[in-house]
């Protein structure tokens, strides 16, 4: 195996900042951005990016890979949403209710989650792919909600994932579809 070495990359979080102009000039104003930071931010370090975006207005939220890397960023103090693009795994459910509204904290249980996924269908096969992802703001009785649409592909079927944010960025609400 000679010949293989480690790399250092040094990232420069002025790019970062840079490329986040470039991509707010190519999207309709009010459009808002989920920067997904998944593996370690693709190995630029998920932490210091998200802390640099954590202040940045025009991101919505983070998306991650598993409970693990969304735990992560609470930990060091990451405030907006975050939406796990991977499978959630029973044992994690309990830890991610922390991360929702009191309201759904009573009903929101492995049991609940499990039952809507039958409705779906039993048999999902194995995860496959996300596809599109929308994000849109909703007022409601003169409260502000983020509410985010994503599709996933999974070997036997296509799911809808909507969820609901209140106003104070806590998980209220999940459909699955």
């Amino acid at each position: 195996m000679s010949g293989y070495g480690r790399i250092y990359a040094t990232i420069d979080l002025d790019a970062v900042s840079y490329n986040l102009d470039s991509i707010q000039k190519k999207i309709s104003s009010g459009t808002d951005i989920i920067a997904v930071v998944k593996a370690d931010g693709y190995g630029h370090g998920a932490l210091e990016i998200s802390r640099m975006l954590e202040r940045e207005t025009r991101v919505f939220g983070f998306a991650v890979a598993s409970a693990e890397e969304a735990f992560a960023l609470r930990d060091f103090g990451i405030q907006k949403p975050v939406l796990i693009l991977g499978y959630t795994f029973a044992e994690d459910y309990e830890a991610l209710k922390d991360c929702t509204d009191v309201r759904i904290q009573k009903i929101l249980t492995q049991e609940v989650i499990e039952e809507a996924k039958k409705q779906a269908g039993t048999d999902w096969g194995e995860f496959q792919q996300f596809g599109k992802c929308y994000m849109s703001e909703q007022k409601l009785q003169g409260k502000t909600r983020a509410v985010v649409q994503i599709n996933a592909a999974y070997e036997n079927i296509g799911i809808t994932y909507t969820l609901f944010f209140n106003e104070d960025m806590k998980l209220s609400g999940l459909y699955i579809k």
